[in-house]
């Protein structure tokens, strides 16, 4: 039998995190914030730091993925891709090389980019005509089976979250 009843949503301070922690870890920091100040941490020491921050993605992420998932279907936090996946996204197509003294990745993705092989400056989207572009977040999941059911039915109702994603 249906209800009237108006589905209240959690709030995030059920996590057990304090504030700054929790906004960190769902990649949801200013940018003129340091959040190693914010969670206390010393900056100085930044292997503690990052240990620090694993430790606390460890001890909250299915709290945190649970909410996620809801708010995001289909795609993961920026901390779940820097500490629990096993490979990158697929790169698809388009020219360029990543720059591979600076191995930095958001979200499966390297970060820096030449529009060739000859080590030219790095470049911006507008720059080359066919930039790199890789599986969406959508697509990994689904082909290393990591969909929730709810997702499954999600991206039924949104097969445009399969599309590749240009950077």
């Amino acid at each position: 039998m249906a209800t009237n009843r108006k589905r209240v949503p959690r709030s995030r301070t059920d996590t057990g995190l304090t504030g700054a922690e929790e906004m960190y870890l769902f990649g949801k920091t200013e940018k003129h914030v340091n959040p190693f100040e914010e969670l206390n941490l010393e900056y100085a020491i930044h292997s503690k730091a990052i240990k620090r921050v694993k430790e606390l993605w460890d001890n909250y992420k299915a709290g945190i993925l649970e909410q996620w998932i809801e708010e995001h279907p289909c795609s993961r936090p920026e901390k779940w891709w820097e500490f629990d996946t096993t490979e990158n996204r697929l790169r698809l197509g388009g020219i360029g090389k990543h720059n591979e003294y600076s191995p930095c990745f958001k979200n499966g993705i390297p970060k820096s980019w030449y529009p060739s092989k000859d080590n030219s400056p790095p470049w911006s989207k507008s720059s080359i005509p066919d930039p790199p572009c890789f599986e969406s977040q959508a697509a990994y999941l689904q082909r290393l089976n990591l969909l929730t059911p709810a997702e499954k039915q999600h991206l039924k109702k949104h097969p445009e979250l399969l599309q590749s994603e240009v950077i």
